[in-house]
């Protein structure tokens, strides 16, 4: 007689073994386009990134980490500086001088040198004081002369406010940063605005030779279809985009800085990146396991602003979220293939 215990221990082991194989089985992605990839070149001014901070660029990390913290403090009679906030009415005329009717008295808000609003209109403001006026200022050279049929506009200074950042003492650094010193936070502000640059920088090598990969490969038939199709999902969720605020298609590529051509060539691109991230998983010298990959959804995820990756397929799909992961995968590894190791920092 089989005893009952080894058999209830038997089964579970046995449940534990197939469910532990099931959460690290590779990922399989279907069979890519790509016939074969040419030659790559990389001595074409590819270089590892180099990144420096700039005093300006750690002064304004700062002010970003320090954001939670601060407060606004009336300006008074004290002349407008950078980066104070600066409240504004607005009035827009045509060429005879008379106001445009949905653009007068407009209320407006903006934070000087921060180039949000219109970058030669905040510098012409510092120094000034609250109260003063631009009367018929021309438009041109300003965001202003998108408007249809506006030539002038007037603009006065309502009211002002500075941001006012805590003092940095011990108790405040130890408590909200848990660092000891000026010195440290100062040093840790640095290097996490270092690994921004650096991941900036390395996005754009990573897509250059992605780019170029994509150029010196040999496609089968296919692969002109599947970039047809994806230009045609892009510009349907344009039309959905355009039906949304009553625009056209054309006007919403026009809001984006696209055309129907550029809007082709992202398909093409995009595809050709899909094609690159298969081929490479399917050569097996990129590998991730399913418990890799549920890992990997949720810190997507939560990097672009969703509480899980369950929220962001909600959205955008499963086929999206599965290329983003896949395709960065791949260009990591063809980056470190032909130009090096990427650097890691700590979190």
């Amino acid at each position: 007689m089989i005893n009952n215990k080894k058999l209830i221990l038997s089964i579970l082991f046995i449940s534990i073994w197939f469910t532990g194989c099931a959460n690290t089985q590779p990922v399989n992605l279907e069979k890519s386009n790509i016939i074969e990839i040419g030659e790559v070149q990389t001595d074409y001014n590819i270089q590892p990134p180099k990144v420096e901070v700039t005093d300006e660029q750690l002064e304004a990390e700062v002010a970003y980490w320090l954001s939670d913290y601060t407060t606004l403090q009336d300006c008074g009679n004290m002349p407008i500086e950078t980066g104070n906030l600066v409240y504004v009415i607005v009035t827009l005329y045509d060429t005879t001088g008379h106001p445009l009717t949905d653009y007068q008295d407009m209320e407006m808000d903006f934070i000087i040198g921060d180039d949000c609003f219109d970058t030669e209109i905040e510098q012409s403001l510092i120094g000034k004081e609250i109260g003063y006026k631009a009367e018929l200022a021309p438009v041109a050279g300003t965001f202003f002369e998108e408007v249809d049929n506006a030539a002038s506009y007037d603009l006065k200074i309502q009211s002002a406010e500075k941001y006012v950042y805590p003092e940095l003492t011990e108790a405040f650094l130890e408590n909200e940063f848990g660092v000891s010193s000026k010195e440290e936070f100062y040093a840790n502000v640095e290097k996490n605005a270092e690994k921004l640059l650096y991941e900036l920088a390395l996005t754009e090598i990573e897509d250059n030779l992605a780019q170029h990969l994509i150029e010196n490969s040999t496609f089968s038939k296919d692969f002109e279809q599947a970039v047809e199709m994806r230009y045609q999902t892009l510009m349907e969720k344009y039309q959905k985009y355009g039906d949304l605020y009553q625009l056209s298609v054309d006007e919403v590529l026009t809001s984006f800085e696209l055309d129907r051509t550029q809007v082709k060539r992202n398909a093409w691109q995009f595809q050709g990146e899909w094609e690159l991230a298969k081929y490479y998983f399917g050569t097996g010298e990129i590998s991730l396991t399913l418990d890799d990959l549920k890992i990997e959804e949720e810190k997507y995820a939560k990097e672009n602003g969703y509480d899980s990756a369950a929220e962001l397929i909600k959205d955008s799909g499963e086929q999206y979220l599965l290329e983003q992961i896949c395709t960065k995968k791949m260009k990591d590894y063809i980056y470190e293939k032909f130009i090096g190791e990427i650097r890691q920092y700590e979190n």
